[in-house]
């Protein structure tokens, strides 16, 4: 995944949603580290993130996780379509 990710134009205003609704219900420390890890090669590449989760629980763990890196380009969402419409606005 690094290697697609470092052809990216860096001065484009790419954005990206992470579609985690079918991924595995896990809280242990070792995949929350690898987890870490991904989003800190990729997420600096994208001018605006959305991160979509089937549960408020699911959430959560992905606000408790990204605490220091939400801001108003990185948002939590159930809701798919209000997901695609943060990516859209400006």
């Amino acid at each position: 995944m690094p290697a697609a990710l470092d052809r990216l134009d860096a001065a484009r205003d790419y954005r990206i949603l992470m579609d985690l609704r079918d991924g595995p219900a896990r809280n242990d420390q070792a995949f929350e580290d690898i987890i870490d890890q991904y989003r800190k090669l990729s997420w600096g590449r994208f001018a605006k993130r959305a991160i979509l989760v089937k549960t408020a629980a699911g959430a959560l763990q992905i606000r408790r996780l990204e605490a220091t890196h939400l801001s108003k380009t990185v948002a939590v969402f159930v809701d798919e379509g209000e997901a695609l419409a943060f990516l859209r606005t400006p």
